[in-house]
């Protein structure tokens, strides 16, 4: 696996990745407020980037999904490596990104992390939630933190390595090792947020490593901290116009309460708590054989309390 993904023992033996806190306190200034930050990322300017190759494939219900694709060109593989060297250049991953929710390819979280993993030389898809953006939904079905149906009809039917590896041939050399999937780029998966969910709901061999980012994995605790005054008044007002934009270009319904009225209901379930404690998903990461990396910000004001060191160590040691 280490030699797959380029990590090298010099890298793993770094004291940085190993030390059990930072060698200086950490400062919780106001500039540094979970708040601060979320809003300042509104306000970034937008991403210099060049447009994606846009891929549509037929999900299990004949729904177009979108994938957009970044594939490394001969100069983004020059720039990634220092001495030039051939075999360096091949491409080192295929990295498959799930946006948070009501998020797509133009956000610039997505087209940030694009960027730099071309230049670190690695692939990248963002695989973009049924009806966002500007993609299509022609099926009654939407999409939610449990429904996990498009990844894996995506990953089997249009995703495998044996695909993924057709697809970096025509256009630049594999990545060449020993061992398992032999001459095959490694596939990771990256979500971010509500997308975090549906890939760990998901998660399967299909994938080499997994990251979350700043994903809500207790969702109880999640949905209780948007309904905070101060939270509510920050972010109620793009929250529901991005979910009330959604609704009426597919739809032509707005309702308040999504999870209670729509969500909930839609999937089965009496109401939003129901569906939050199903959709939770650290208890199922025992089950998975697939390495994966949860990252959350402590300070992400849309996720206290279940972010602070106490409570993810508790949830750590009851599903362990």
């Amino acid at each position: 696996m280490r030699g797959r993904l380029g990590v090298t023992e010099a890298q793993l033996s770094n004291p940085v990745l190993h030390r059990d806190r930072a060698s200086r306190p950490r400062y919780n200034g106001p500039l540094c407020n979970g708040h601060v930050l979320t809003i300042r990322g509104a306000f970034r300017p937008p991403i210099d980037l060049r447009a994606p190759e846009r891929e549509t494939a037929p999900s299990y219900d004949g729904n177009p999904t979108c994938l957009d694709w970044w594939l490394p060109t001969d100069a983004e593989a020059a720039d990634a490596t220092a001495d030039g060297d051939a075999a360096a250049m091949r491409v080192r991953a295929l990295v498959i990104i799930l946006p948070g929710l009501t998020g797509s390819l133009k956000e610039f979280y997505v087209r940030r992390m694009a960027r730099r993993l071309l230049r670190a030389n690695m692939a990248t898809c963002v695989l973009n939630a049924r009806g966002m953006a500007d993609t299509p939904l022609e099926r009654s079905q939407i999409f939610s933190a449990l429904f996990t149906k498009d990844l894996p009809h995506i990953m089997q039917a249009h995703m495998t390595r044996e695909k993924v590896q057709e697809r970096l041939l025509r256009r630049i050399p594999s990545l060449q090792s020993s061992g398992h999937h032999k001459g095959a780029a490694p596939i990771i998966g990256v979500a971010f947020s509500l997308g975090g969910l549906i890939l760990t709901n998901y998660v399967s061999d299909g994938f080499d490593a997994v990251y979350t980012i700043t994903s809500p994995h207790n969702v109880s605790d999640g949905a209780a901290a948007l309904r905070m005054p101060l939270t509510k008044l920050l972010y109620d007002s793009a929250l529901h116009k991005g979910l009330r934009a959604y609704y009426e270009r597919h739809k032509n319904v707005l309702q308040n309460d999504f999870d209670e009225l729509i969500t909930g209901p839609h999937f089965g379930f009496p109401g939003a708590e129901a569906y939050y404690a199903a959709t939770s998903n650290f208890r199922r990461l025992r089950h998975s054989r697939t390495p994966q990396v949860c990252a959350v910000a402590a300070n992400v004001p849309q996720l206290w309390p279940s972010t602070t060191r106490a409570a993810l160590a508790a949830e750590a040691k009851k599903n362990a």
